[in-house]
């Protein structure tokens, strides 16, 4: 019920409904519908907006906004104090990253230039790039620009490219020219030529896997540091899997991704129900047992025990010092967990800390923090999350890229969108890339659909597809020689009926090419 409440009201929020309305509670349905969520939740969008509205009213008394606020708040103040931005002065724009624009952005950005201080504006942007639709961007912007801005300008296209080798990017640039809606241009390499892009169909995920960790073990021994090397793939889940099979063979690695802070065992310990126990547990980063006698660890623990009873005899100021003597012990370079400490060390008091720190066990359980600092090991990372970043070596899994979605007629726009993600991934890559994916995208055993963005790679370059497994065309083969074989035993016996001797005929007609199976 609350994953629902949360859709509905992000929903409301998303697309500016306004929850007085009369067709407030048809559009909330049809949004709900098209993104799945009412099947759990039938006939409760009109509850849904009543409590938005108290929700909202909550908000406003404790003068609070969300994220998604800020923009509509903004054009809320525009709308009603006109002049507000010419009295700034602005006279030069520069925007960057202009792709991942909203329409409530472009429409900031076209007010800005109806000001009488403006002289000039330059946006930067790759239309390539788009990658971002589910926060309401568009290539469109970029692609149409003038028109979107109702003005005339001059278009420069800055296409070398530094970072990939030219096959690398004759790769990127042949995926990119799938789409339809598109700048017409291609990135050039001014780099000398290199190693070939690799593509690579499984029929498991463990295959798949334990081919991308073959590779690392192999250059790693050959002298190529594990930190040249990252592993991109559509979801999370898939980072894990590949982590767990990298564990095996003793192969580091580390997580590029936004790490939820509640998931990190130092950030537990200071709230846990052992805790003593889990603070020693954190502060010897698990290793307590192996270091420790039971008899020492029960002594270490009356310490602490005793240490604590002695705040009180204290000044709460220095109660708050030694608490965050103690909190300080846990860090040890770990950056989730100093990160963590910071948000604590925002409260004005001890009382607030601890009052923040029991709100956060409750409901921060999605808050996270990307890794900024280099570790040595393989770089783990999303499609997404890899934007702005290279490494020398690259495997990109297009497993999870493909789904119904993608699938449907109508949805061009998500395709096209999957195929800018794959080639922002891909010229993440430096020196060497590897597409790897599994054939089937989803369905049962007798409906499968095939990775149509494997199956595109494979095209690319020029390399051929055949995403049946071996193993099941040799049973399928079994088993039509088998069932010949039954066949041509009722014939002799005359047990055969006409139309099943047609059949016969027919099969026989066609024996060699059972034969050769």
């Amino acid at each position: 019920a609350l994953t629902c409440v949360r859709k509905a009201f992000s929903l409301i929020k998303e697309e500016h409904i306004d929850t007085d309305s009369q067709d407030a509670e048809n559009h909330l349905t049809q949004l709900l519908d098209a993104a799945g969520y009412l099947n759990f939740m039938p006939g409760s969008t009109g509850a849904m907006l009543e409590l938005y509205k108290t929700y909202d009213q909550r908000l406003k008394e404790d003068c609070l906004v969300q994220f998604s606020d800020q923009e509509p708040l903004m054009m809320m103040v525009l709308d009603k104090i006109p002049g507000y931005l010419d009295h700034l002065g602005f006279r030069h724009i520069i925007v960057d990253e202009f792709q991942d624009t909203n329409a409530i952005q472009l429409d900031t950005i076209r007010r800005l230039t109806d000001c009488s201080s403006f002289e000039s504006l330059m946006v930067v942007g790759d239309d390539s790039q788009s990658i971002y639709g589910f926060r309401h961007t568009s290539p469109e912007y970029i692609i149409h620009f003038f028109d979107r801005l109702g003005t005339k300008g001059q278009d420069l296209f800055l296409t070398e490219n530094r970072r990939s080798t030219p096959e690398i990017i004759a790769f990127a640039n042949k995926i990119n020219a799938i789409n339809e809606e598109r700048i017409e241009k291609d990135m050039t390499a001014v780099r000398p030529s290199g190693f070939r892009p690799v593509v690579r169909g499984f029929h498991g995920k463990d295959e798949e896997y334990s081919y991308i960790a073959d590779k690392v073990q192999k250059l790693s021994k050959q002298g190529c540091a594990l930190e040249d090397f990252a592993f991109i793939a559509y979801k999370k889940a898939e980072l894990v899997k590949l982590a767990a099979e990298l564990d095996k063979r003793g192969i580091p690695w580390v997580m590029k991704n936004p790490m939820p802070l509640s998931e990190n065992v130092k950030v537990r310990a200071p709230e846990a129900d052992q805790l003593y126990f889990d603070y020693l547990g954190a502060l010897y980063e698990g290793n307590i047992f192996d270091r420790f006698t039971t008899d020492e660890i029960q002594e270490k623990i009356k310490e602490m025990s005793d240490h604590f009873m002695g705040f009180e005899s204290m000044e709460i100021v220095q109660q708050r010092v030694a608490f965050h003597e103690m909190l300080n012990c846990l860090s040890g370079g770990d950056e989730i967990y100093q990160y963590f400490l910071e948000l604590v060390y925002d409260n004005p008091d001890l009382q607030s800390e601890l009052e923040y720190m029991r709100n956060f066990k409750r409901f921060g359980e999605n808050t996270a923090k990307k890794m900024e600092q280099d570790y040595q090991g393989v770089v783990l990372t999303t499609a997404h999350s890899s934007k702005g970043l290279e490494w020398p070596y690259v495997f990109l899994s297009l497993t999870n890229f493909d789904s119904k979605q993608a699938h449907m007629q109508s949805r061009k726009e998500v395709r096209e969108e999957i195929r800018r993600l794959i080639f922002v991934a891909a010229t993440r890559a430096r020196d060497q890339l590897w597409i790897t994916g599994q054939y089937v995208a989803y369905g049962s055993k007798d409906e499968r659909v095939y990775n149509q963005f494997l199956e595109e790679s494979f095209t690319a370059m020029e390399e051929p597809y055949n995403p049946i497994d071996p193993k099941e065309a040799l049973k399928e083969a079994d088993r039509k020689l088998k069932a010949s074989a039954r066949r041509s035993r009722r014939a002799a016996k005359g047990e055969m009926t006409e139309e099943e001797k047609q059949v016969y005929r027919e099969m026989t007609k066609n024996s060699y090419q059972l034969s050769f199976l």
